[in-house]
């Protein structure tokens, strides 16, 4: 692809500017050999050619069509220093490095009438747009890269479906709680399928993740990531990854080859973990959000998820159905109350109202209506501790063990405060009276028939998309048109899954009804209290007026009760 010689095309010294394009689509290995060889070769012709290359533009792992969907970061950048006169010719290996996309093309020709752009390649030749056959030339072997892109995507498509119709094996490997046994089939990791196994345990129990999460770094049980270096390792496939400019690696080299290294030598991975930590290096710990990810995959009960369909997988589960199903119910629900307030994410939590009560204190202006419709402050009520200053002024009283100078106060207008052992205490006997109640048992147990009804339609549109996944082209319906149709019938599925979430019982409550409501309590942590607190009611902390008085329930607190 060439153009006339503008002035446009010189450089001040006389010789023409290049800059090297290479690109790869995808690279495993993280070795860039593919693009390194590219570049070799594009330096080869621009010798030959008497070119000056003043810049090397390398984008690794990185595909060009639009079936992606991705942005080429590195190449726009290019084409802006074409357009700011930087570069007068683009050297690549071929065409198809360059361009796999007919609005690439179109952007390109546009480009070359204003800048006089010459594009030439290592293999594929250059091709003259300045006349009506070479731009011909151009479109059309720009349409055959295009059609060969999405055959090429049309083959991994139907591998992949094999593999996941027939073999019953997800496309992306063996996961964090699986590995290769005999004839390459999955079966189960003990110590990885157990790990997830007593998180599910426990969420259902009805710890919150943030809880497990912190038990499982203080144990040193090694993450999902470590895991697979661990993995990598003993395949031998460990190798040092190239990183795209602007990122930072998921996990620091450094510690990659460590724990690499000292897996190969035969160290137990938790050991490894814990001798990391302890020296503060960067190992990879439990989150939040990848505790999430792992308890809440469908590969847990053998299901494999693909292009919005489910299907049944061919290797042993980890958890049975009922026991996912309640995992789902409880991490899906977004109306759950957080287990730590915004500023409490890294302590425990040793108040069970921290945070869940109100301040009740009348204010025009306040963010919370009470059942008779007057507006009160709202803020939230946090645990403070007094001062030393303040210590001395205050004689001393028969207060709970640790609860002496700790006091629930509004975070917002400061006008509304109590001792923390005096409403915990009050609150506490309202909840087990409220759960020795007739109806208690009743109070989370949902609607079996809506849910049972919802499920079924979610059976029905499962089987719809897998079903629309298979006659789509028979029909003559476009890419376009199966996506929507797509789209619409995952919208529905979503809603019923909604639906369904909402009319189930509340499988994290269901451990209050067990036994004896003081002895759940008792055994219960302040952070699982909490819960149930939040859940049974919303406590308003009223203002105690001028004066020392004595602590009074009914005068300082308003239940606003859920159920």
């Amino acid at each position: 692809m060439g153009g006339m010689d503008t002035p446009q095309n010189l450089s001040p010294q006389g010789a023409t500017r290049a800059v090297i394009y290479a690109r790869i689509s995808e690279d495993r290995d993280g070795e860039a050999v593919g693009v390194a060889r590219q570049v070799a070769d594009c330096q080869a012709l621009a010798q030959r050619r008497g070119y000056n290359v003043v810049d090397v533009v390398k984008e690794n792992d990185t595909s060009a069509s639009d079936i992606s969907g991705k942005a080429r970061a590195k190449y726009v950048a290019m084409l802006d220093g074409v357009r700011a006169g930087k570069y007068d010719v683009i050297l690549t290996y071929s065409r198809s490095r360059l361009i796999r996309d007919l609005n690439d093309f179109v952007d390109l020709k546009i480009l070359w009438k204003q800048t006089g752009l010459h594009i030439e390649s290592v293999v594929s030749g250059d091709v003259d747009l300045s006349t009506a056959d070479g731009e011909l030339m151009a479109t059309m072997m720009t349409a055959v890269d295009v059609a060969e892109a999405r055959r090429v995507q049309e083959r991994i498509n139907r591998a992949n479906r094999e593999r996941v119709e027939v073999q019953g094996e997800p496309t992306n490997g063996a996961k964090y709680g699986w590995r290769r046994g005999v004839g390459n089939r999955l079966e189960l990791d003990p110590d990885e399928a157990a790990v997830v196994a007593e998180v599910a345990r426990r969420v259902v129990a009805g710890e919150s993740l943030n809880r497990i999460k912190n038990d499982l770094n203080a144990r040193a049980v090694p993450t999902a990531r470590v895991a697979e270096v661990a993995r990598k390792a003993l395949a031998g496939t460990v190798k040092e990854p190239t990183t795209k400019p602007g990122r930072t690696p998921r996990v620091p080299w450094d510690v990659v080859k460590e724990i690499a290294d000292r897996t190969t030598a035969g160290e137990p991975l938790a050991g490894i973990v814990a001798d990391m930590r302890d020296r503060r290096t960067k190992v990879p710990l439990w989150s939040h959000a990848s505790l999430s990810s792992v308890v809440r995959r469908p590969g847990n009960v053998a299901r494999i998820e693909y292009q919005g369909q489910t299907w049944p997988g061919k290797f042993p589960p980890i958890l049975d159905e009922e026991t996912y199903e309640k995992v789902l119910l409880i991490l899906g629900d977004e109306s759950r109350t957080p287990r730590r307030p915004d500023n409490m994410r890294h302590r425990e939590i040793r108040h069970f109202l921290s945070g869940v009560t109100v301040c009740g204190k009348p204010s025009e202006n306040g963010t919370f209506v009470l059942g008779d419709g007057t507006r009160v402050c709202g803020g939230k009520m946090r645990v403070r501790t007094d001062t030393p200053s303040r210590r001395a002024k205050t004689p001393e009283r028969q207060y709970a063990k640790d609860t002496t100078y700790q006091s629930y106060s509004c975070s917002v207008c400061n006008g509304t405060s109590c001792r923390t052992y005096q409403a915990e205490a009050a609150v506490q006997a309202l909840v087990m009276a409220r759960l020795k109640a007739p109806d208690a048992p009743e109070m989370f147990s949902g609607d079996p028939a809506e849910v049972a009804a919802q499920q079924a339609r979610i059976d029905g549109l499962t089987e719809r998309l897998r079903r629309l996944s298979l006659v789509y082209s028979d029909l003559g319906l476009s890419d376009e048109e199966y996506k929507a149709q797509r789209a619409d019938l995952n919208a529905q599925r979503d809603e019923a899954r909604e639906r369904r979430r909402l009319a189930g019982p509340s499988p994290e409550l269901a451990r209050w009804f067990d036994g004896e409501p003081e002895a759940t309590w008792g055994e219960a942590d302040p952070g699982q209290q909490r819960d149930l607190v939040a859940a049974l009611m919303t406590v308003v902390i009223l203002p105690g007026g001028r004066g020392r008085r004595e602590f009074d329930p009914e005068r300082r607190l308003r239940i606003e009760w859920k159920v």
